[in-house]
């Protein structure tokens, strides 16, 4: 059974109250959905972690950065399943941003 969630994608919190979370997005899921977004949020942050890493070793060019390309496909895919998952309010907010319908994304 779907339950109402809020997700902070930058503090890497999903919780069933807002004040917990600080909330960017309001979500309705089960408990398999929100093993989903934990898995994307994890990903995310190990990428990010990667980047760091990479970003103090003068011999490789950052826009060439397999972690930074890992990073933003995992971000893409979490904004998906949060725009599938999401209250109207997070669905307008992501169709505002438009991060699903960049050219070649084919996500939405």
């Amino acid at each position: 059974m779907k339950e109402k969630y809020y997700v902070n994608i930058a503090e890497g919190g999903i919780s069933q109250e807002t004040e917990a979370t600080n909330a960017t997005f309001g979500i309705y899921a089960d408990n398999g959905e929100i093993g989903k977004l934990r898995e994307k949020m994890t990903n995310m942050d190990d990428a990010n972690n990667g980047s760091y890493i990479r970003a103090h070793s003068p011999f490789f060019p950052q826009d060439e950065s397999p972690e930074n390309a890992r990073y933003d496909n995992n971000l893409k895919d979490l904004y998906a399943l949060l725009y599938e998952l999401g209250d109207e309010e997070t669905k307008a907010h992501i169709e505002s941003i438009g991060i699903l319908n960049e050219p070649g994304d084919n996500l939405v």
